[in-house]
């Protein structure tokens, strides 16, 4: 991402959101934390896509799994999953105005944390928050499939105590006769049989396990 792509504080965004400062970024652009100007300047998260790809190929899926996150997140309503609030384009650039989570992502905990292991209860009750959010999101009809668990896509709001599964990009609606499904997860959490297109709810559960296993 080119400095030209980086929003500076105080960019009005649809007439209505004020940035406010860069949280982060990715492979698919950054989160910004910005003002609501028509709620009070209730703070939010907008996540923007720069689109740098080499293909029309590239940019085609890049655009289908954005338009995809807005889709999953507007389709649900689970206390560990951030609400979706707006969607537009601005400029050519593509936007997602979401509830704004305070805290860290879980792989950035584990790294603050001495000697590298998290307490055992701790994560026991992270694992039952993230257990209840997968039985929501695979009880839909059809099933959604997350694809991409692990502990930097989990943030934990300390003052609330509860975690919350960001990242929807790679999520998908899946119907039980649907096969070849694209192959994408992280090496490391992902199950083998995702690497061949066979995805199911056991697809989560596995890379759930996996992460459990790695904050112990």
């Amino acid at each position: 991402m080119s400095n030209k792509d980086v929003l500076p504080p105080g960019t009005i965004l649809s007439e209505r959101y004020e940035i406010v400062k860069r949280l982060g970024k990715g492979g698919m652009g950054s989160v910004y934390l910005a003002k609501d100007q028509r709620l009070s300047n209730t703070l939010r998260a907008v996540k923007q896509m720069v689109v740098e790809f080499i293909d029309m190929d590239q940019y085609t899926k890049a655009i289908d799994d954005f338009r995809r996150e807005a889709e999953v997140l507007a389709s649900l309503d689970h206390p560990a999953i951030p609400s979706i609030y707006d969607y537009f384009i601005q400029e050519g650039y593509y936007y997602l105005v979401m509830k704004c989570v305070a805290g860290k992502d879980l792989e950035q905990m584990l790294e603050a944390t001495p000697g590298g292991i998290i307490d055992e209860k701790r994560v026991t009750q992270w694992g039952i928050q993230l257990c209840d959010v997968f039985q929501y999101i695979h009880s839909r009809n059809p099933p959604i499939i997350y694809r991409d668990m692990k502990p930097a896509n989990v943030m934990y709001d300390e003052e609330a105590n509860r975690i919350y599964i960001i990242d929807f990009g790679i999520a998908r609606f899946v119907a039980s006769s649907q096969a070849n499904v694209t192959a994408i997860g992280t090496v490391g959490y992902a199950p083998p049989e995702l690497f061949i297109g066979m995805v199911t709810p056991a697809t989560d559960i596995y890379s759930l396990g996996a992460s459990l296993i790695h904050l112990l």
